[in-house]
């Protein structure tokens, strides 16, 4: 509709010609003219585009009006709706309820009026009948603050000048953000006792945006807390500890949700573990020699750590090496009856201790106590002069033994054919050999040695 007015003021006005002109082009003829100073002339078109207007008006006299330079009117004719989107990525996740959404709208003809914000939350049946915003310019910034924590989903509306309005985009147009101000939840677990290497397992969990790390932290005997240098990108999974030293190791775990919420530190911690690395001391401890086929070996082991959970013993004979016995106790003191099933002979008898974190008491050669196990009595003779008249007078000896060996060597004498008895006299020498200074009494003699090895 092209509105018009024209005036003569001496012989008044004939007629009026409507010209049309796109830019660049030169001015045509329309087809519309009137007879009245003023009306409105209906021009169509199947074109889009810009076009310029302006009329000519002839007078009584045949006087007409000259073309102008300028156009009277200019009307954009615009079919094409505009575009709009929004130009962040989706899926980013907010611990804030304030939303900045930036947007970007386009048109190639009339140009944009506004662009409208449209919003549905997650649980709502639709986006509404109305936008939660409005601005007039082409690009910008929507500013939208949620009420609810939860998958939020928006589209743009675009709309130009010559009131083409933009088609709502398909579903997967939308820009979807989940507000979560919550932060996550984990915990951890582990083994009550330990060596240096052990597992803390974890587990974390986020309903909303989802755990994105999990980092662990402990502290040693109660100290400062320190953070483990292993990060893992996951909602469950084990690390992989190893503790620098023997202690009461307390953990805890701190998860990370896409949102950026922190779960805070608990002031208990999840899990607890008592690392040890340190071997139980063992103490053993039996006869050096005995002549018995059993004899009680007693122990004592200790653990400061994590504590004694089995003691077992072990035997080393003659020059082999150390095997099982095959008894054990749960007792942290105590004794074993030990059978010599392998003979005679030199045995080694030690106590190993075996901790709750599977430390276990180291054998060496000289681990535990010895003990000679034998049954044969040493050998030994002795003389002297057959008559004599000096009191004391000296009996020689000299004694053997392949076994454990001589301790000691004892005098025995009878007379006149009575029991023997012993002296006591103290011999001069060694048990191996040497001589008793004996003071006899006057008569006949009968005397003998009896060496006695460390088992009697």
């Amino acid at each position: 509709a092209i509105h018009f007015s024209a005036e003569d003021l001496q012989s008044g006005v004939a007629s009026v010609e409507l010209y049309v002109r796109q830019p660049g082009d030169d001015w045509e003829k329309t087809g519309l003219s009137s007879s009245k100073p003023y009306g409105v002339f209906e021009y169509s078109t199947y074109l889009s585009g810009t076009f310029e207007f302006c009329t000519v008006a002839a007078n009584y006299a045949g006087l007409v009006e000259s073309l102008p330079d300028e156009a009277d009117c200019t009307v954009v004719y615009d079919r094409k709706a505009p575009s709009s989107y929004i130009t962040a990525r989706s899926y980013r996740a907010h611990n804030t309820p304030v939303m900045r959404i930036p947007y970007s709208a386009s048109d190639g003809e009339s140009g944009i009026d506004h662009v409208e914000l449209w919003h549905q939350y997650e649980g709502d049946p639709d986006f509404g009948r109305f936008p939660v915003a409005t601005l007039e310019q082409a690009s910008g910034l929507f500013i939208y603050t949620a009420q609810r924590e939860g998958w939020h989903y928006f589209y743009t509306i675009a709309v130009d000048r010559a009131g083409n309005r933009q088609a709502v985009p398909p579903r997967y147009y939308y820009f979807s953000v989940s507000y979560d101000g919550t932060p996550p939840v984990s915990s951890c677990s582990t083994v009550e006792f330990a060596g240096t290497n052990f597992d803390v397992n974890f587990t974390a969990d986020d309903p909303q945006s989802r755990v994105r790390s999990v980092d662990l932290y402990y502290r040693l005997n109660g100290g400062p807390m320190f953070h483990y240098d292993v990060i893992h990108y996951s909602a469950q999974g084990t690390f992989h500890f190893v503790a620098p030293q023997d202690g009461t190791y307390e953990f805890y775990t701190q998860a990370t949700d896409w949102a950026g919420n922190k779960e805070e530190l608990p002031a208990v911690p999840d899990a607890t573990c008592k690392s040890d690395i340190t071997p139980p001391d063992a103490v053993t401890s039996c006869p050096e020699a005995t002549n018995e086929r059993s004899m009680s070996v007693t122990y004592s082991v200790s653990d400061e750590t994590s504590g004694v959970k089995e003691v077992t013993l072990w035997v080393k004979f003659k020059t082999g090496g150390w095997v099982a016995t095959g008894y054990s106790s749960q007792y942290r003191e105590g004794e074993f009856k030990f059978d010599f099933l392998q003979g005679e002979g030199p045995y080694r008898l030690a106590a190993v201790g075996e901790d709750y974190s599977g430390n276990v008491t180291p054998l060496t050669d000289d681990s535990g106590a010895a003990v000679y196990y034998e049954t044969v009595p040493p050998q030994s003779n002795s003389w002297c002069e057959s008559t004599g008249q000096l009191s004391p007078f000296r009996v020689e000896f000299a004694s053997t033994d392949e076994g454990s060996g001589l301790e000691t060597i004892l005098l025995y004498y009878r007379y006149n054919q009575g029991d023997w008895t012993e002296s006591e006299d103290q011999y001069i020498g060694t048990p191996e050999g040497g001589s008793f200074s004996f003071s006899p009494i006057e008569g006949c003699l009968l005397y003998t040695s009896d060496a006695a090895d460390e088992l009697d």
